[in-house]
């Protein structure tokens, strides 16, 4: 039986050539590549996708390219998209995994859901060509949706797949899709979002600031990135506080042994932490920010702050103009 690995991102293009795959009779495999800039945890993506492969019959492989994306973005060779997205060398990225992953199993290709026109950076002919030849699979990947607007593949030309089978679909509209979808029968398909943070305008800027005060920067200050308000405090240290309740157990627990953690007593309000190098004037001015993040109805409140060298209490007066300084901090 002829075997195809399919790139697996869980949206309705990936989901519907994974049906046409499987309506030509390709035994497939599918493989998510995950990157700390997922807006899913990489247990959530499985459970989610998991669900959407398990009545076809099509395993799922997981891998984290989380430093390879990191290395990506401080040197993009083919540059960034609208923000911060190096999409061609993530999906070149991407496709050498499904490289690796199609000679241990020993498939006959790659299958992927791109549509031709639908990304305005990654999905053109000549990106398409770009991708294929830099991974080392040039002819061997399958783009369903869009065949017949590409040129034939060996795996046409090897008789594995029919191009009259295949489709012609280009441009960001998804009604050819959902047409697709309603004669696969495919019900509660994912609408299209911006699954990526690194085309998020708000979370770039974060990345910005820290590509400027710290370029060695790795996984754990990514996930860091995802949580909370940050605050720039010096050259070498900012402060980053919970927006609510569950950010406040996420961040307690990304604060690593040695950080400063602020947060207030007997009262409602965010817990903070101060990344990087800290003095006793920084930690005045972080309280000060965490103050105006807190509810209180009295004037004054009380503040906790653990250190390395030891935990102290600060008693202060809660007002509007604590909120105003941290917003001139606000990265």
């Amino acid at each position: 039986m002829v075997k195809a690995v399919l790139l697996f991102s869980g949206g309705l293009d990936s989901i519907l050539t994974a049906y046409i795959l499987k309506r030509e009779g390709i035994k497939v495999a599918a493989l998510y590549c995950h990157t700390v800039f997922f807006t899913l945890s990489r247990k959530e993506a499985y459970n989610r996708f998991l669900r959407i492969l398990s009545p076809l019959k099509i395993p799922l492989k997981v891998v984290d390219i989380s430093s390879i994306h990191i290395s990506l973005l401080k040197n993009a060779r083919y540059g960034y998209g609208k923000n911060l997205n190096p999409c061609i060398d993530c999906k070149i990225a991407m496709f050498k995994e499904a490289a690796v992953y199609k000679n241990s199993i020993g498939a006959d290709f790659i299958a992927s859901g791109e549509v031709l026109g639908e990304r305005p950076m990654s999905q053109r002919k000549d990106t398409f060509d770009i991708i294929e030849r830099d991974a080392g699979l040039k002819g061997f990947v399958l783009r369903p949706l869009s065949a017949k607007l590409l040129k034939p593949t060996v795996v046409e030309s090897k008789g594995f797949i029919r191009r009259g089978n295949l489709y012609g679909i280009q441009g960001r509209s998804r009604s050819s899709q959902i047409m697709l979808a309603e004669e696969f029968g495919i019900e509660n398909f994912p609408t299209p979002s911006g699954g990526c943070l690194l085309t998020n305008p708000s979370f770039c800027r974060r990345l910005k600031d820290m590509l400027v005060h710290k370029s060695d920067f790795g996984i754990y200050d990514c996930q860091l990135l995802k949580v909370g308000r940050h605050f720039r405090l010096s050259t070498s240290a900012k402060l980053i506080v919970s927006r609510n309740e569950n950010e406040n157990l996420k961040l307690k627990r990304l604060a690593r042994e040695g950080t400063v953690s602020i947060y207030p007593l007997y009262t409602k309000g965010p817990f903070a932490v101060i990344d990087g190098k800290f003095n006793k004037q920084l930690i005045d001015k972080a309280v000060r920010v965490v103050a105006g993040y807190c509810k209180v109805n009295s004037s004054s409140l009380k503040i906790r702050v653990d250190t390395p060298e030891g935990e102290f209490t600060v008693e202060i007066s809660n007002d509007l103009v604590l909120r105003e300084e941290g917003r001139e901090l606000l990265i």
